[in-house]
């Protein structure tokens, strides 16, 4: 049974109905590697495969009828539904080049073909994977393993999946991850309600993008777009929204910075608004999560009461396969702005990429996914501007000066073996079971090196 609201700034669905698109199934969680790299075929990153108990061959081309085991088929997931694709193709790659025999939380790997593999950079011939470990097999393909749900939940509003696979949805947003696919859904619903919306993630990730999608996905989208610093914030600033009469889409970048004389000003504009007849203006605030997860301290409560909905952007390290994509989606934004970049560092322009491929190495995108993320996509960005300064060649790629920056920001890491079980059940209490939270806290590279630190200590989450 529909429901229809009075108020015109709620649109929960711009473009199309609200309501289930189908029959909720149970999905069962198992191992995947996500395409990450492709040497011949670098717009396939993304595509996965699932792996149950079935040992599987992977290679180059289709089942053929001597095969002791079923291949590899990667699909392209997404909310609903899942597509099959082609089998991976690289002219390094045998025919047999590997087999992967799931085991529990671990995949056994043995190399069959002639192309080298290697785990993590580090070549092996038999070796077991792990979630968060990379898989590069015969510099062809690269692999970064995680574990997924066999399918993406279905979402309650109805989602346009009209943009191609791996590009950026109509708001800029990039990912097939369910993280991401789980913030579009979320956008979507606090876009509808024109009650006051705090935007949280950890710095970088792209908040103030989030905010402008809302704007965008909501009723407001007409209106004018207003951003104010929080930092410099001031009563008169306030007083000359309140003189407004078009009705706003007023962004407060990191509120916690606005000065505490003024957070009281600014509980009563935003009183304010919600007195006002409609239309009446949407009010949204960014703020960054500290490392422990929990919010900024430096918010008076009449201010943060008033913030009824949250929004919260995940950071990298919450949808690591999504990385490749960014990185691409990045590079091919600065191509658009600087011809030179896509004239050196881009393939020849085809129909599917207007622009062509970035040349990213395989290297590069190994370290790139295994990094622990503390600016996320800001830092993302910077990582590929070092990149292409420091290139000698045509191509994007770990340079030394690359290595560098990145190697300074993994020593700062904990050693997880120096951690006791009190230290993480602590962590993990304090961040009410969240593993990717306490991670951040513990100081940990990633939520996978939480994971085995939990096994090892008998902790369960």
């Amino acid at each position: 049974m529909s429901r229809q609201r009075n108020d015109p700034s709620f649109d929960p669905t711009p473009e199309g109905p609200i309501g289930l698109t189908g029959e909720p199934r149970p999905r069962a969680e198992a191992l995947a590697l996500v395409l990450a790299w492709s040497r011949t075929e670098p717009h396939r990153a993304g595509e996965c495969v699932l792996l149950q108990e079935d040992p599987v061959l992977i290679g180059r081309g289709g089942p053929r009828s001597d095969d002791p085991h079923p291949r590899v088929a990667l699909s392209q997931v997404r909310p609903g539904f899942t597509t099959a694709c082609p089998s991976p193709h690289g002219p390094n790659l045998s025919r047999r080049h590997a087999l992967i025999t799931p085991e529990g939380d671990r995949l056994r790997i043995e190399r069959l073909g002639k192309g080298a593999l290697a785990v993590d950079g580090d070549p092996r011939d038999h070796f077991t994977l792990e979630a968060g470990q990379t898989l590069l097999m015969a510099d062809e393909l690269l692999f970064v393993c995680e574990r997924r749900l066999s399918a993406l939940p279905v979402p309650p509003l109805a989602q346009s999946t009209d943009f191609p696979f791996g590009a950026p949805d109509r708001f800029g947003l990039t990912g097939e991850t369910a993280a991401t696919w789980r913030l579009r859904d979320q956008l979507r619903f606090v876009a509808g309600s024109g009650s006051p919306l705090l935007v949280t993630g950890p710095p970088g990730v792209g908040k103030e993008l989030v905010a402008r999608a809302v704007h965008k996905a909501s009723a407001a989208r007409e209106r004018p777009f207003l951003m104010v610093g929080g930092a410099t914030l001031t009563r008169a600033e306030l007083d000359a929204l309140t003189a407004r009469t078009d009705a706003p889409f007023v962004v407060i970048d990191e509120v916690s910075e606005v000065p505490l004389e003024v957070q009281s000003f600014l509980a009563r504009y935003i009183a304010h608004t919600l007195s006002l007849p409609l239309p009446r203006p949407r009010l949204v605030a960014t703020m960054a999560s500290q490392q422990s997860g929990a919010r900024s301290t430096s918010l008076r409560p009449d201010l943060g009461s008033r913030f009824v909905m949250t929004l919260h952007v995940p950071g990298l390290d919450e949808r690591v396969a999504d990385i490749p994509l960014l990185a691409r989606a990045l590079l091919l934004e600065i191509a658009a702005e600087q011809p030179e970049i896509a004239q050196r560092f881009f393939s020849t322009p085809t129909e599917r990429s207007p622009l062509g491929e970035p040349h990213l190495t395989a290297c590069l995108i190994d370290r790139l996914v295994r990094h622990r993320w503390t600016a996320h996509t800001r830092e993302l960005l910077a990582v590929l501007w070092a990149a292409m300064t420091s290139a000698t060649r045509a191509e994007i790629d770990a340079t030394p000066e690359v290595q560098r920056q990145l190697t300074a920001l993994d020593e700062s890491f904990s050693d997880p073996l120096a951690l006791d079980a009190d230290t993480v059940r602590q962590a993990l209490e304090a961040s009410h079971g969240k593993v990717v939270v306490a991670a951040r806290a513990l100081g940990l590279k990633n939520r996978w090196v939480l994971y085995r630190l939990m096994e090892r200590l008998d902790i369960r989450p």
